[in-house]
This record gives C-alpha cells, sequence and structure tokens, in this order.
C-alpha cells in the first residue's frame, strides 16, 4: 500500500543561535575564564521570541540569532 495518510510538508530547518560566553573561574574568582564561541538552535514561539537550551546562552555577553539559509545575523538577548 503505497498512500500517504496526513501528508504534512516538511518543517522549517530550526534558527541558529550564536552566543559568546565568558564563564566564571571558580579557581581564580578575580578572572574569568577566555571567552568562547558557542552555537546551537531554538525554535520560534509567539511575540517574535526563541527557545533554545540554557546551556547554549550561559554566561552569555553577546547573542545573534540566524534563520536558516540565510547570511544575516540578528542581535538578540537571552531572558530567563
Amino acid at each position: 500500500c503505497n498512500t500517504q495518510h496526513n501528508a504534512h510538508p516538511p518543517p522549517h530547518p530550526p534558527p541558529q543561535v550564536y552566543c559568546i560566553a565568558t564563564a566564571p573561574n571558580y579557581v581564580l574568582p578575580w578572572q574569568m575564564k577566555p571567552s568562547r564561541e558557542v552555537t546551537g538552535s531554538g525554535f520560534a514561539i509567539k511575540g517574535r521570541r526563541l527557545v533554545t537550551n540554557a546551556h547554549v546562552v550561559a554566561h552569555h555577553t553577546f547573542v545573534t540569532v540566524r534563520k536558516y539559509g540565510s547570511s544575516a545575523k540578528y542581535n538578540a538577548e537571552a531572558r530567563t
């Protein structure tokens, strides 16, 4: 049987989240660890917001997002 039931178009690829993070140094508390770039994905919700995993934006200093297939990145802010 080659019949498709409830055929849906494929979902859009998720937006990408880019973050520059600087974590505290718990051994030398007066210093910060070197900055690093973290990437992850997210999904759009109501109100022009994205949801991503907490580890992607932990200790963030700068966050940008990019729609899949686009080269343009947009500044974003992380909220808890």
